[in-house]
């Protein structure tokens, strides 16, 4: 095999910054926080065999993606086979590979995404990535092991060549890029423009006591306004659109009682909503936050379990509304035993999920419910304890009246699926999900397309279109560490996704509409444009 080098960087093509040799083969990225590419644009190949050894590692960014670009038409459009990580996945200790393709969006619209058995999942290990491109047929292998494989001719079938190179994002290293193939001709009319940024801030200009934004709370008024409520880890705001979601008021500072999930009642009503010592409390707001109105308290007066101690979880949409008016909260908890180990010491933490339900406006609650309604032996559900391994869960009522739940693993590779068809009453036993992904957010539109945002691998998005039965593959939409992503529909199958991106510190927004082929990202302005 041919090992390319990076040398003066004649004949490449870089995105993110100038990469340079260094030692032993290696390809040393520019050290900046945005995914870097290397593009070897003297040759292209048509049928090619490319490898490569990567090693990742998370202290700098806390999750990382790198791997090979293979048959790229130019910077913005190729194939895309990656290792992703993040510090979850070194304790899990599951290896993920993906196969993406890249187009004008900037985004990483899997094709492949698949747990390679076999392979451990460490940080500054070295892993052989090997990839082999036959026609339409597109094989993977690392260390050896066999990775996912697929079908796709949109670069390419073998007869129409393209050029392979290097990218990724976080911390890694690479080495050796080593290419076996006919050689063929260069790509006609080779661009050299970067992907396109989808996303853009929220809030550029505002500035806090700091400067990190961590997105709370998103919601949708009657009369179309939006509300949105974040925290600058010293203090709490919230904030409001007017043009949905284009542009924002001038945040103001709420009030620590008021922090919580906020909740947009059936007939339009705005609460805030918490949990506080054995409490329900309830504030209303009749001018979309701007004031607030007393606070209203209610005891929880039904029995909660002293192991594992819960507390409320306000990740997703925090409360959940049914048709008939029932309030469905979440919560979570670790039982004691679990900090008596390292958290990395496989299956030594363990977590559930509950439920607690009100059918009159939060002023009861019924008994917390575990979500994991297992029977025994084909008995009674709850008998048993239910899966100890389940937290930060999210949550949407489907087009067809079901509760689904997706619950962030602490050790299993994918998400665990909950589901109740009667409202939070019972839970069905949970089911291994089809997906990987923590800090999740979720969201049921108008249409019934289910869409669940997560962290890793990077930021990405699956895609339902009938009810959470079958799912896509993931479109990676941003590369931040962080996620903590809130949905709200602003038309009809179009959704602002608000997230967290710890590195750039601002909050970040994208308008993404829900098509049969796809998501398809929108500009800002995408309603000026539309009228």
């Amino acid at each position: 095999m041919q090992t390319l080098k990076i040398g003066s960087g004649e004949g490449w093509c870089f995105v993110g910054g100038r990469w340079r040799d260094g030692p032993a083969e290696y390809a040393v990225p520019p050290d900046v926080f945005s995914l870097r590419m290397a593009i070897y644009t003297s040759a292209a190949y048509g049928d090619v065999a490319v490898e490569c050894d990567f090693q990742a590692g998370y202290a700098a960014t806390g999750a990382g993606d790198a791997g090979i670009i293979l048959r790229a038409q130019d910077a913005r459009h190729h194939y895309w086979v990656h290792i992703p990580w993040v510090g979850q996945t070194t304790r899990a200790k599951h290896f993920w590979l993906a196969i993406s393709k890249m187009d004008a969006s900037g985004w990483a619209r899997n094709l492949a995404l698949q747990v390679v058995p076999g392979v451990p999942a460490e940080t500054h290990r070295w892993y052989r990535l090997r990839v082999e491109a036959q026609g339409p047929h597109i094989r993977t292998w690392v260390d050896g092991v066999p990775g996912p494989a697929v079908t796709d001719d949109t670069y390419g079938a073998g007869d129409t060549p393209g050029c392979v190179g290097m990218a990724g994002y976080g911390e890694f290293r690479c080495r050796g890029l080593r290419v076996a193939a006919d050689r063929a001709a260069l790509p006609l009319d080779w661009s050299p423009d970067p992907p396109q940024i989808a996303w853009f801030a929220l809030l550029p200009d505002f500035r806090g006591v700091t400067d990190r934004q961590k997105p709370h709370n998103l919601r949708r008024l009657p009369d179309e306004t939006l509300v949105l409520t974040f925290d600058d880890r010293e203090l709490n705001y919230s904030t409001r659109s007017h043009d949905g979601g284009a542009t924002w008021d001038e945040p103001l500072v709420l009030p620590a009682d008021r922090v919580g999930a906020l909740h947009v009642t059936r007939e339009g009503r705005l609460w805030a909503c918490n949990f506080v010592e054995g409490a329900f409390r309830r504030s209303e707001t009749t001018d979309a936050g701007r004031t607030w109105g007393p606070v209203e308290e209610y005891p929880l007066t039904e029995p909660w379990p002293d192991d594992p101690r819960l507390g409320p979880n306000f990740y997703g949409q925090g409360i959940y509304e049914a048709p008939d008016g029932t309030l469905v909260v979440f919560l979570h908890g670790a039982l004691a035993e679990s900090h008596e180990h390292d958290l990395f010491t496989w299956g030594s933490y363990k977590a559930q999920v509950y439920s607690i339900r009100s059918t009159d406006e939060g002023k009861t609650w019924s008994a917390p419910m575990n979500v994991d309604g297992v029977r025994k032996h084909g008995g009674e559900r709850g008998v048993l304890p239910g899966c100890l391994d389940l937290i930060e869960p999210v949550a949407s009522f489907t087009a067809d009246g079901r509760l689904l739940a997706y619950c962030r693993p602490i050790y299993s590779p994918t998400m665990w699926q909950a589901t109740s068809y009667d409202d939070a009453q019972t839970w069905d036993a949970v089911a291994i999900g089809p997906f990987p992904g923590y800090s999740a957010g979720m969201i049921c539109t108008s249409s019934g397309a289910l869409l669940v945002a997560h962290r890793f691998p990077n930021t990405t998005i699956h895609t339902s279109l009938d009810g959470g039965r079958s799912w896509d593959a993931g479109t990676g939409v941003d590369w931040p560490a962080w996620a903590s992503g809130k949905f709200v529909e602003v038309a009809p199958d179009v959704v602002l996704f608000v997230y967290r991106d710890d590195h750039i510190r601002f909050m970040r927004g994208q308008f993404i509409r829900i098509t049969e082929d796809g998501l398809e990202p929108l500009p800002r302005d995408w309603q000026q444009r539309e009228g």
